[in-house]
């Protein structure tokens, strides 16, 4: 299983967001997808059934964009 990690767009909370996360010891391999990318990265397509995203929207119209 792979953990993936994606904000739709650059900013200081995800950023903060996303430095705690790599402190943790069991999200030690996670995998960073670019922002923005709405999925479409060649590191995006590596994504499978099984695998974990942890998923950092800072707000509803970014959430509306993903949906």
């Amino acid at each position: 299983m792979n953990i993936f990690f994606y904000a739709g767009t650059r900013s200081i909370a995800g950023e903060h967001y996303l430095e705690k996360l790599l402190g943790l010891a069991e999200l030690k391999n996670l995998l960073i997808l670019p922002e923005g990318s709405f999925f479409l990265s060649p590191l995006a397509l590596e994504l499978r059934s099984g695998d974990l995203i942890i998923l950092f929207v800072a707000d509803t119209q970014e959430l509306d964009k993903l949906i």
